[in-house]
Protein backbone atom coordinates (compact mmCIF):
# COMPACT_ATOMS: atom_id res chain seq x y z
CA UNK A 1 0.00 0.00 0.00
CA UNK A 2 2.27 2.68 -1.32
CA UNK A 3 1.10 6.25 -1.17
CA UNK A 4 1.63 8.21 -4.31
CA UNK A 5 3.71 11.25 -3.61
CA UNK A 6 2.84 14.52 -5.16
CA UNK A 7 5.17 15.40 -8.00
CA UNK A 8 6.07 18.61 -6.21
CA UNK A 9 8.25 16.65 -3.77
CA UNK A 10 10.69 15.76 -6.52
CA UNK A 11 12.12 12.59 -8.03
CA UNK A 12 14.16 11.67 -4.94
CA UNK A 13 10.96 11.19 -2.96
CA UNK A 14 9.48 9.02 -5.72
CA UNK A 15 12.72 7.10 -6.03
CA UNK A 16 12.59 6.18 -2.35
CA UNK A 17 9.02 4.90 -2.61
CA UNK A 18 9.35 3.04 -5.86
CA UNK A 19 12.87 1.73 -6.47
CA UNK A 20 13.79 0.68 -9.98
CA UNK A 21 13.90 -3.12 -10.53
CA UNK A 22 17.64 -2.98 -11.19
CA UNK A 23 18.09 -1.45 -7.75
CA UNK A 24 16.24 -4.22 -5.93
CA UNK A 25 18.40 -6.96 -4.46
CA UNK A 26 17.86 -10.18 -6.40
CA UNK A 27 17.33 -12.13 -3.20
CA UNK A 28 17.36 -11.37 0.48
CA UNK A 29 20.89 -11.30 1.89
CA UNK A 30 20.56 -14.56 3.83
CA UNK A 31 19.52 -16.35 0.63
CA UNK A 32 22.52 -14.94 -1.20
CA UNK A 33 24.84 -16.11 1.58
CA UNK A 34 23.11 -19.49 1.62
CA UNK A 35 23.53 -19.73 -2.16
CA UNK A 36 27.26 -19.04 -1.92
CA UNK A 37 27.61 -21.43 1.01
CA UNK A 38 25.88 -24.20 -0.96
CA UNK A 39 28.07 -23.38 -3.95
CA UNK A 40 31.18 -23.60 -1.79
CA UNK A 41 29.99 -26.91 -0.39
CA UNK A 42 29.45 -28.27 -3.90
CA UNK A 43 32.95 -27.23 -4.93
CA UNK A 44 34.38 -28.74 -1.76
CA UNK A 45 32.42 -31.97 -2.31
CA UNK A 46 33.69 -32.24 -5.90
CA UNK A 47 37.26 -31.67 -4.75
CA UNK A 48 36.79 -34.27 -2.02
CA UNK A 49 35.45 -36.78 -4.55
CA UNK A 50 38.45 -36.14 -6.80
CA UNK A 51 40.86 -36.62 -3.87
CA UNK A 52 39.05 -39.82 -2.93
CA UNK A 53 39.27 -41.14 -6.49
CA UNK A 54 42.98 -40.29 -6.63
CA UNK A 55 43.62 -41.99 -3.29
CA UNK A 56 41.63 -45.07 -4.34
CA UNK A 57 43.66 -45.33 -7.55
CA UNK A 58 46.91 -44.98 -5.59
CA UNK A 59 45.74 -47.62 -3.12
CA UNK A 60 44.84 -50.00 -5.95
CA UNK A 61 48.30 -49.51 -7.49
CA UNK A 62 49.92 -50.09 -4.10
CA UNK A 63 47.90 -53.25 -3.49
CA UNK A 64 48.82 -54.54 -6.97
CA UNK A 65 52.51 -53.82 -6.39
CA UNK A 66 52.30 -55.43 -2.94
CA UNK A 67 50.72 -58.56 -4.44
CA UNK A 68 53.46 -58.72 -7.08
CA UNK A 69 56.09 -58.43 -4.32
CA UNK A 70 54.38 -61.20 -2.34
CA UNK A 71 54.48 -63.45 -5.41
CA UNK A 72 58.18 -62.72 -5.91
CA UNK A 73 58.91 -63.40 -2.24
CA UNK A 74 56.95 -66.67 -2.38
CA UNK A 75 58.84 -67.71 -5.52
CA UNK A 76 62.15 -66.79 -3.88
CA UNK A 77 61.25 -68.80 -0.78
CA UNK A 78 60.40 -71.83 -2.95
CA UNK A 79 63.66 -71.43 -4.85
CA UNK A 80 65.57 -71.08 -1.56
CA UNK A 81 63.93 -74.24 -0.21
CA UNK A 82 64.80 -76.07 -3.43
CA UNK A 83 68.44 -74.91 -3.24
CA UNK A 84 68.66 -75.91 0.42
CA UNK A 85 67.27 -79.32 -0.51
CA UNK A 86 69.83 -79.63 -3.32
CA UNK A 87 72.61 -78.65 -0.91
CA UNK A 88 71.45 -81.21 1.64
CA UNK A 89 71.42 -83.87 -1.08
CA UNK A 90 74.95 -82.88 -2.08
CA UNK A 91 76.15 -83.25 1.51
CA UNK A 92 74.61 -86.71 1.58
CA UNK A 93 76.49 -87.56 -1.62
CA UNK A 94 79.72 -86.13 -0.20
CA UNK A 95 79.28 -88.28 2.89
CA UNK A 96 78.69 -91.36 0.74
CA UNK A 97 81.73 -90.62 -1.41
CA UNK A 98 83.91 -90.15 1.68
CA UNK A 99 82.64 -93.43 3.06
CA UNK A 100 83.28 -95.24 -0.24
CA UNK A 101 86.58 -93.47 -0.93
CA UNK A 102 85.35 -91.71 -4.06
CA UNK A 103 86.52 -88.46 -5.64
CA UNK A 104 86.81 -85.88 -2.89
CA UNK A 105 88.90 -82.78 -3.53
CA UNK A 106 91.68 -82.51 -1.00
CA UNK A 107 92.41 -78.97 0.09
CA UNK A 108 95.95 -80.06 1.12
CA UNK A 109 96.81 -81.38 -2.32
CA UNK A 110 97.54 -77.87 -3.61
CA UNK A 111 95.22 -77.92 -6.59
CA UNK A 112 95.74 -81.56 -7.52
CA UNK A 113 92.58 -83.57 -7.21
CA UNK A 114 92.07 -87.26 -7.30
CA UNK A 115 89.04 -88.12 -9.38
CA UNK A 116 87.32 -91.46 -9.29
CA UNK A 117 84.35 -92.45 -11.39
CA UNK A 118 81.84 -94.98 -10.27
Amino acid sequence: SHVKAPSSLGPSFLHGLHPLPSQLPPQPLYQTRQFWFVGDLKIELQASKQREATLEAALAEKEFAEEECRKKVDEAKKREASLENDLANMWVLVAKLKKEGGAIPDSKSRGCHRVFFF
